[in-house]
């Protein structure tokens, strides 16, 4: 069915600010609806055209926290482009077709075209390999171990065909394994570089000014492990805190990082808001009561 999804709108309402995850996004589906290979980002595009109906002059399009590995074609197609097989029939994008498209024709919206477009991303994994898109993020969204390989096969496939299409090699774009290879698949077509959405919100919200104030930063992430450090909020944060050395402590539903690899972070404390024994699922929808109480207990124990 359909769903709604909101974006934001500032700057006189002239920028909009369009969250992948909000339509796409991995909260909306329970774990037997996650399956990379099914799910595509189309949703994402009708934001973005709905944005552009109210007057939109600019579009941030935020790069997290995605279900899909659709390389961005869903977003294509919803912007009125084209993909076809060998056969010039119509492909509908998801992961498990991405290795069929052979053409691909933005035609587009004209709107589109003479919209700035900036894509907000704090990974910096490219499309493919060990370190790529479908190897670090398909199992996150469903994937068993014969459908990243499926997943990575296609990806590689659909990068040669842009290639053949658009003269740019997508393989090395720094980033491109953002949002399940949105970024790498839309840069050819969006002329949009990757600028870490954590350094354009920490600008819009003047974090740099706020930190110099701080004695002590609270921050957050579902998820604790080795992926931490590469550019998530957490260790953007330390980056930043860091210059004022000022000390961050991080709450986390679970922790699998070691406590090596958390102070490597930069991190003086984190903290499972977890009750032990309690499964991750169970503990889900309790997480904002689970991470009060730990952040009230935390601050006690040490003043």
């Amino acid at each position: 069915g359909a769903i709604r999804a909101p974006y934001f709108l500032f700057n006189d309402e002239k920028t909009a600010w369009i969250e992948l995850s909000q339509a796409s996004g991995l909260s909306l589906l329970s774990e037997p609806e996650k399956n990379p290979l099914k799910t595509n980002t189309y949703g994402t595009g009708s934001q973005i055209l709905n944005a552009l109906d109210r007057g939109a002059k600019k579009i941030i399009l935020g790069l997290g926290g995605s279900a899909t590995h659709d390389m961005g074609m869903g977003i294509f197609t919803a912007l009125g482009g084209k993909l076809l097989d060998q056969n010039q029939q119509i492909i509908v994008p998801n992961g498990e077709n991405l290795g069929a498209i052979y053409s691909l024709y933005d035609q587009w919206d004209s709107r589109v075209r003479n919209t700035p477009f900036v894509m907000a991303c704090d990974v910096t994994n490219p499309l493919l390999g060990p370190m790529g898109a479908a190897a670090v993020y398909a199992p996150q969204k469903g994937a068993n171990a014969p459908m990243v390989d499926q997943i990575e096969n296609n990806s590689a496939q659909l990068a040669s065909r842009i290639l053949a299409n658009t003269g740019k090699d997508i393989t090395t774009f720094p980033g491109g394994g953002a949002a399940g290879g949105t970024a790498a698949g839309l840069s050819p077509f969006l002329d949009a570089q990757c600028q870490s959405g954590f350094d354009l919100l920490a600008g819009f919200c003047g974090l740099e000014e706020k930190i110099k104030k701080a004695d002590l930063i609270l921050t957050g992430e579902g998820h604790l492990d080795q992926q931490s450090s590469y550019g998530k909020v957490v260790s953007k944060l330390i980056h930043y805190a860091q210059k004022e050395s000022t000390p961050v402590w991080a709450y986390a539903g679970r922790i699998s990082a070691t406590a090596k690899q958390l102070k490597k972070m930069g991190l003086q404390k984190a903290f499972t808001i977890t009750p032990d024994q309690m499964d991750f699922q169970t503990a889900k929808p309790l997480a904002a009561d689970f991470l009060q109480k730990q952040v009230e207990h935390s601050l006690k124990n040490t003043t």
